[in-house]
């Protein structure tokens, strides 16, 4: 690798909080530029590289797409040998026919001739944030983006819209970090509504322990501290809150742009998260713990950040119904 381009890779390691957007069991390789294991790199490769692979003789491997999990989301990934694609790269620090753009944040820009523009990651956690926000579905999860879209991304990061479910990271708290989910998740809402505001009385999930008393574990006492917040805001805001809510009602609730809280068998002890919307085939969440290893009594990677978070939709029912019949559910449901 020459010189320019081990001084750009050092750059961004440390600017930016990069987030391999990689298949289970693949790594981002920084002097290739894509996910690789040793064996195999994969992509979105650039137009010019599949172009070169075609030329080469490689044929349909060069278009061939496989599935892979990327944290927890199935992706259609090319998938090339390590070697080949190191080949077909060229040796400028961005892949042939990208160029590095201050405009795109740094990033690897490709000019399409007839077709839309894209840039290439590793993107940022707050980037991949910012996408999840803006509904950017299971591109989100590839290193692939339209270049319009990242702009979008870009705008979003300046200015969050307003109805945006804040995070927290329990193990952050002062008070008890591996039992407070619930009071972290609770902060993320009363954040959104504009009940707490931590610039004013501090980290939101601490404040509201010293104020509300504590953990506030059970349905009863977590909608009390809601509503105690809201009433306290002066917002005739409460929380819907019940220990026989459904599927269905959760469903609706997420459909209808409301956000919820369930408890649920993520962990023995059971655990507490933020529930933002529904695809119809995974639950978006903010988890308060990491990322769910999406086993019921499960555990967590809690290295990885929890927000945006997608688990699947058999393995998260499962955890938050006892009965098997879907209508147990410990559910509160937020207006924003």
């Amino acid at each position: 690798m020459n010189i320019k381009k081990l001084l750009i890779t050092a750059c961004l390691l440390m600017s930016t909080n990069v987030m391999a957007l990689c298949p289970d069991g693949t790594s981002f390789d920084q002097n290739l530029g894509f996910c690789a294991n040793g064996v195999d790199a994969f992509g979105p490769f650039t137009n010019d590289m599949v172009d070169d692979c075609i030329s080469a003789g490689g044929g349909s491997a060069c278009t061939n797409t496989y599935q892979y999990n990327v944290q927890g989301t199935t992706i259609d990934v090319l998938r090339w040998s390590e070697s080949f694609t190191n080949n077909l790269r060229g040796d400028n620090d961005c892949p042939t026919g990208t160029v590095r753009s201050s405009t795109y944040g740094g990033h690897c820009f490709e000019n399409v001739n007839n077709g839309s523009n894209n840039v290439y990651g590793n993107f940022s956690q707050t980037e991949v944030d910012a996408c999840n926000r803006l509904n950017g579905g299971t591109a989100c999860y590839t290193n692939r983006w339209g270049s319009s879209f990242y702009l979008s991304v870009k705008a979003e990061i300046a200015n969050p819209s307003a109805a945006a479910v804040p995070y927290y990271n329990q193990l952050n708290n002062y008070y008890d970090p591996y039992g407070t989910c619930s009071v972290t998740s609770l902060a993320m809402i009363t954040d959104m509504s504009g009940f707490t505001n931590p610039s004013v009385t501090g980290r939101s999930p601490d404040y509201l322990y010293e104020e509300l008393g504590g953990v506030l574990q059970t349905v009863p006492s977590l909608a009390n501290g809601y509503n105690t917040m809201a009433i306290r805001a002066g917002s005739s805001k409460r929380a819907n809150s019940k220990t026989n809510g459904t599927f269905a009602e959760l469903q609706q609730a997420l459909a209808s742009g409301k956000v919820a809280i369930v408890h649920g068998w993520f962990t023995n002890p059971g655990h507490i998260m933020v529930v933002t919307s529904y695809d119809g085939t995974h639950y978006t969440v903010n988890d308060p713990f990491g990322k769910w290893n999406q086993q019921k009594w499960g555990s967590y990677n809690s290295y990885v950040s929890g927000e945006g978070q997608k688990y699947a939709k058999a393995a998260f029912e499962y955890a938050i119904n006892d009965n098997g019949q879907g209508n147990d559910l410990w559910l509160h449901i937020f207006d924003k």
